[in-house]
């Protein structure tokens, strides 16, 4: 039975790294995912894997022995200018760090220059 007050979940960022380092190293990325696919038989542990939406086809052929195989999928859009200074601003401001107004416009003109 699921326990909703003893749930563990699994955060895996970047997850695009897992499958581009050491390309000839397939069995062992094969294994990193039969390992998580054991671990998410256990109904009170969950993961959360995010990678960039241009790697996904090459995330399918690992897939296979994880539960769920990653059915549920969300795609997240890029932040327009506003949002995304309040997303580096607001959790500066929640720790007592003041965020300058004009280096986090920078900051957001810089990032939204780069190529992805």
């Amino acid at each position: 039975e699921h326990d909703d007050s003893r749930s563990l979940v699994l955060i895996i960022d970047q997850g695009e790294e897992i499958i581009t380092i050491a390309p000839n190293e397939r069995a062992a990325k094969q294994d990193f995912f039969n390992q998580l696919g054991e671990t998410l038989r256990d109904r009170n542990i969950w993961c959360l894997y995010a990678l960039r939406e241009d790697y996904l086809p090459r995330l399918d052929s690992y897939i296979r022995p994880v539960p769920t195989g990653f059915s549920a999928r969300y795609r997240l859009r890029l932040l327009q200018t506003e949002a995304a200074l309040l997303a580096m601003k607001n959790p500066a401001k929640s720790q007592g760090v003041d965020f300058a107004d004009d280096a986090a416009q920078k900051l957001a003109d810089d990032l939204r220059m780069m190529q992805v």
